[in-house]
């Protein structure tokens, strides 16, 4: 099991060359920027090496465009991120309002993890939005380039339960992510009937782990005990873990002892060496 956070780190600091929008800085201020955002997601990285958490989402925003411009720095992250084999995951930064623009997205964040090196494990979790039922995303599932389809995941969210996501996952062949900041019901048949829907190639199912109050869209921290008794209940399934609270790094380091600690999780889901290590 790995255990992970996104696209920021509070004891180090966040980015500070995160623009805005691709669209709207000059290139040469653009360049600084992402020279200086894979400077912080390289000590980020050497931070959760130490730390014991091995798996990241990079922020959308950390290389906005031009990730040839960027291959060197990108190569030497990715082989820094094999060698520690971590995993790493990135999401769009919000719904796009069109197929064409949620495309081009994609192909963008696909072509950072293709510049890292990194095998199909790295992953893109998408949601639903604006595709409507199953037939509409298999058909923008179908016209998106391999090298991106082969990374997409998709995830539940208020408006699209996890059955509705199997549903798609079974027409489309694309695997589903578990987000229990976004469900409700056992999480333990859940987090099971999603994992059926990853094959090899794709590495240990993905679940997103945050408060069950859908009302505070970013929970403040983790709940050690809540937490315990999730894994506890989707054990024995492996699974690798993303955080999503506001202290970021905080509570993956929370749930990290916590899975490490408590004697009746499993350990051997938390100690073992990778399901799919990276080549």
């Amino acid at each position: 099991m790995k255990i992970g956070y996104p696209c920021a780190n509070l004891t180090l600091g966040p980015m500070t060359g995160l623009l805005p929008d691709r669209r709207q800085a000059p290139a040469e201020e653009v360049d600084a920027a992402v020279v200086e955002n894979l400077a912080c997601l390289a000590r980020t990285l050497e931070f959760n090496e130490k730390a014991d958490l091995s798996f990241f989402a990079i922020s959308p925003r950390a290389v906005p465009h031009r990730t040839a411009a960027y291959a060197e720095c990108l190569a030497a992250v990715g082989a820094y991120v094999r060698e520690k084999g971590m995993r790493i995951a990135t999401c769009p930064a919000g719904p796009a309002l069109t197929p064409e623009r949620r495309a081009a997205d994609l192909v963008h964040l696909a072509s950072l993890l293709d510049a890292m090196g990194l095998d199909t494990t790295a992953k893109i979790p998408i949601r639903s939005y604006g595709r409507g039922d199953a037939d509409e995303f298999c058909r923008e599932y179908d016209s998106l380039p391999d090298a991106v389809a082969r990374r997409l995941v998709i995830r539940n969210d208020r408006f699209h339960t996890v059955e509705d996501c199997r549903a798609i996952g079974r027409a489309c062949g694309v695997p589903v992510a578990y987000d229990r900041h976004q469900a409700g019901g056992d999480p333990g048949e859940a987090v099971r009937e999603c994992a059926r829907t990853w094959r090899k190639e794709d590495g240990v199912p993905i679940v997103f782990y945050g408060s069950l109050d859908r009302d505070t869209p970013h929970p403040p921290s983790v709940d050690p005990a809540a937490f315990g008794s999730f894994l506890a209940a989707t054990a024995p399934t492996d699974i690798d873990v993303m955080l999503l609270f506001m202290d970021r790094e905080r509570s993956a380091l929370i749930a990290r002892r916590v899975a490490h600690d408590d004697p009746r999780l499993a350990a051997d889901r938390v100690m073992s060496a990778p399901t799919h290590p990276m080549p």
